[in-house]
């Protein structure tokens, strides 16, 4: 079961004993203090049998390879697709949260950061990451007993909370593979990882990744974190829900988005607090009671962060939404704003018109920023608006019953694919199954 879902497992549980009986064992896990407690008593190798009850294993069938996938958030948007259309593997799934969250018992706080967790391996730390790894051996071990897996996937080659399932699995002789969940679209980052990476001699030379475009291809093998041959550009399978679905019913585009920015990370946090009040000020004003504003939230904690930014009572037009799919929302949306966002890039499959603030601490160098407002490709797709004001006035104009928004066309997949690339003939999630295919051998079985 994923750890996101916990509350429909528990509702689900009052009907399914053994699911209650699994729930409970997994609180061992998930409550830190009976984790504390449960270590103490039991050690790192009792945790690991537990955490295999984590296991999704819906839909498997017999006589088809099983890989097992360590799953986040932005990872899991890709599994459901994999599962939809990469037909010729079982995809196990265990929340990472399940994994990671026992390794906190016995890793100090220096190895808990996301990469920079390897300047700290230091030999002192080699006791700690032969836990980590005998938890994960017995983690695997546990799952092999009812689904021998032909490789284990995680979201991403730099995570601490995946050193200890790819040690496991050396030692185990399962291929561990990456699917990269994150993607470079911003240039400015290209240098600064390649840099970071070099510094820290990091590097998975036996370890093969699947990413999604060539921009991370391109940086990850000028870091050296392994052979370019093993890196492989398959594009996002999140994306296949556009291009490999049946063609859905026209819907109505009754929908503005703001796409959250929030967070420092997107470069630009104050103008996101700017641009989320006018776009309240727009909800309240707006004429037509048909029409709803949605802020798309990264997480349930960006949710509450941007909720608490709002200080005044919003009106009921308004929902922070973090768990709707981007499709759905997208597609019927007539106005989508956002900056730095891979949501903005998705929003390009869509028919709204798309928005790219330009004021204040978004009025950035153009390697700081994912669209470029002076790119003539760009200029075609996207509003660049210079103020708040100017921002107000297409929120207005976007509310008005004969808006009409710009509508999907060739130049908006044109563009797209300057960032993501897109399969010919096939599919990103079949594309990512042949990946797996080529770096485990084919002919194993279930």
């Amino acid at each position: 079961m994923q750890f996101k879902r916990l509350p429909y497992y528990v509702l689900k549980a009052a009907r399914e004993p053994g699911l209650a009986l699994r729930l409970l064992a997994l609180q061992l896990i998930l409550l830190k203090p009976l984790a504390r407690l449960t270590y103490a008593l039991f050690g790192h190798r009792f945790l690991g049998r537990i955490a295999a009850l984590a296991v999704d294993a819906t839909g498997t069938r017999q006589g088809v390879p099983n890989v097992l996938c360590s799953s986040r958030l932005l990872f899991d948007k890709d599994i459901v697709q994999l599962r939809r259309l990469a037909t010729q593997f079982n995809w196990l799934v265990v929340d990472s949260g399940y994994l990671s969250l026992p390794q906190e018992q016995w890793l100090p706080p220096e190895l808990c950061i996301q990469r920079s967790y390897v300047a700290h391996r230091q030999p002192r730390h080699l006791a700690a990451w032969d836990k980590s790894a005998e938890f994960v051996e017995v983690f695997l071990e546990r799952v092999q007993t009812r689904h021998r897996l032909s490789a284990v996937i995680g979201s991403n080659f730099d995570y601490w909370q995946e050193e200890g399932l790819r040690l496991a699995c050396r030692r185990l002789g399962i291929p561990f593979l990456v699917v990269c969940q994150e993607h470079l679209t911003i240039p400015y980052y290209g240098p600064i990882n390649i840099e970071e990476i070099r510094s820290l001699g990091f590097s998975v030379p036996d370890t093969a990744i699947a990413v999604f475009g060539q921009s991370t291809k391109d940086y990850i093998a000028k870091a050296g974190v392994c052979a370019d041959e093993r890196i492989v550009v398959t594009g996002a399978p999140r994306f296949d829900a556009w291009f490999n679905a049946k063609q859905p019913a026209p819907v109505e585009c009754d929908t503005l988005t703001l796409l959250s920015y929030a967070d420092p990370s997107y470069l630009a946090p104050g103008n996101f607090i700017e641009a989320l009040h006018a776009f309240c000020d727009a909800a309240a004003a707006c004429p037509d009671p048909g029409l709803r504003f949605v802020v798309k939230c990264k997480s349930p904690d960006d949710r509450d962060t941007i909720r608490a930014m709002v200080e005044r009572k919003i009106s009921a037009n308004v929902t922070f939404q973090s768990d709707i799919p981007l499709p759905e929302l997208l597609s019927r949306s007539r106005l989508v704003a956002g900056f730095n966002s891979l949501a903005q890039i998705e929003a390009l499959l869509s028919p709204a018109l798309l928005v790219c603030p330009q004021w204040g601490d978004a009025d950035r160098p153009e390697a700081e920023m994912q669209i470029n407002p002076n790119d003539p490709r760009c200029q075609s797709h996207f509003v660049f608006p210079r103020s708040a004001t100017e921002f107000d006035e297409l929120l207005r104009k976007a509310c008005q019953r004969d808006f009409t928004p710009p509508g999907i066309s060739e130049g908006r997949m044109e563009l797209f694919q300057l960032y993501f690339h897109v399969p010919t003939g096939t599919s990103a999630s079949e594309a990512i199954q042949d990946f797996v295919h080529h770096f485990i051998g084919q002919g194993e079985s279930a």
